[in-house]
């Protein structure tokens, strides 16, 4: 994903009154309506989606060659609400981040999408959990098998 031209021409300002907020959104079938927090202080309303202010910080997956991209999210638990929620769950949430600029929230610059919240741990003050991709590298492929009944399709 390429980033806007804007976004560009402000990270080689010296100074620039933009912000870049981190939008983090958990999905899970069994929550209805999925749970949005924003890195701001406020509000931010990106796309028609309202996101809340909630302590959060997350280690972004890296990009190295022959390894499974890996995140890391750290939440605040004092209110002991979200590990709540995820122990009701019944199978891993799904994890979408973008970044937006605080003065163009509509405008996605980077997004990370169809991370599955692996793995939890937690303590009277914070819930981590790991979040990873699907591993591709594991499927068969070609995904479908030919027999002789294909014969048509490639005559030889």
């Amino acid at each position: 994903m390429v980033i806007s031209a804007t976004a560009a021409e402000e990270m080689s300002a010296e100074e620039t009154g933009t912000a870049y907020l981190t939008l983090l959104t958990i999905s899970h079938p069994d929550l209805g309506t999925p749970i949005r927090f924003t890195s701001d202080n406020v509000n931010t309303v990106s796309n028609s989606n309202t996101f809340v202010p909630f302590p959060y910080n997350i280690t972004l997956p890296d990009d190295t060659e022959g390894q499974i991209p890996e995140a890391q999210l750290v939440i605040d638990n004092t209110s002991t609400e979200i590990i709540a929620i995820l122990r009701q769950l019944t199978s891993p949430p799904i994890i979408t981040l973008q970044v937006v600029r605080s003065t163009d929230t509509d405008y996605i610059e980077r997004q990370w999408t169809g991370l599955e919240w692996r793995s939890t741990s937690h303590n009277p003050d914070t819930i981590t959990g790991k979040l990873t991709v699907e591993n591709l590298t594991t499927e068969e492929f070609p995904p479908l098998t030919f027999d002789e009944s294909w014969d048509g399709l490639y005559p030889g």
